[in-house]
């Protein structure tokens, strides 16, 4: 990728993965509600957890030339 800021579309495909993987972080978000104590640690966990399906969602929209040439 010549430039890293161009708006990359997910494909339909990108698309179906990325609800996959916000379904199961909200599961797992659902369960630091209820099993864990409300705390600055609890945040930062879910904050991380935003953090990991941002750069999921990166890193199938912006890897397929990597796919292609493997």
């Amino acid at each position: 990728m010549s430039n890293p800021f161009e708006y990359v579309p997910p494909s339909e495909e990108d698309i179906e993965v990325m609800r996959t993987i916000s379904a199961k972080l909200a599961d797992l978000y659902e369960f630091v509600q209820v099993g864990v104590p409300r705390s600055s640690e609890r945040t930062l966990g879910i904050r991380k957890l935003q953090e990991a399906r941002m750069w999921l969602n990166a890193a199938l929209v912006l890897n397929h030339d990597v796919e292609e040439a493997a």
